[in-house]
Parts: structure tokens; sequence; C-alpha cells
């Protein structure tokens, strides 16, 4: 998927959803650390385009695959775009950040959500 400043925060996370079931991608305000949740308050909620974001956001291509860990896509997030994500998966009716479980495939993610549906 190719980005770009005017790409809106809500394209990036239907592709996302679309592609890794019971996935989800949010944005935040700020970074957290490997294995460390971020604070709720720090959701951004609107759909925005990415450069209100970061003015400074160069054009990317997004490549994730079943096999990515989930620290690798928030890495390239943050390392690449100076954009903040973190990925949640759906345990039965929850959303729950994947904080602990970062090192885990984005495959394996999708398989907890299925044992639990």
């Amino acid at each position: 998927m190719k980005i770009s400043a005017t790409t809106h925060i809500s394209d990036i996370k239907n592709a996302f959803s679309e592609q890794f079931e019971g996935l989800k991608i949010e944005f935040f305000k700020s970074s957290h650390d490997t294995d460390e949740a971020s604070p709720k308050e720090d959701m951004i909620g609107e759909d925005l385009p990415l450069g209100d974001l970061n003015s400074n956001m160069a054009n990317a291509t997004l490549a994730w695959n079943k096999d990515m860990a989930v620290q690798e896509v928030e890495e390239f997030f943050e390392k690449n775009l100076g954009l903040h994500v973190q990925v949640f998966c759906r345990l039965g009716r929850n959303w729950i950040e994947t904080s602990a479980t970062d090192s885990y495939s984005l495959r394996e993610q999708m398989d907890r959500h299925k044992a639990t549906v």
C-alpha cells in the first residue's frame, strides 16, 4: 500500500483489518516502548490525513505480511514515518493491545483471535 501525507488514518486501518482477520491498528499521539501498552487517552480517534500527525512525513510503501512480528509493524511506522501505532487483537468481545505479545507474528495473533471465536 502506497501512503503519503494525504493518506487518511482510516485508509490504513481498513487495509490492515481487511488483510489480518481479528486484528486492528490504532494511532497514538506518542510512542510506547516494546512490550508496553499505549495510554488510551493518547489514541487518535479522528480520521485525519497522516500529514496532520507528521508534517515531515515522506511517501512510503507499506508492505506487511502475516509472518511479520507485531513489533516490526509498529517499528516500521515509528522509524520510517514518525507515526505511533499499536496493534490490537480481538479476543472474544474485547480488543486487547498486543503489548505483551509484541514478539508474536501477525499470523499468531490471528490464530489467538480465531481460538476465541
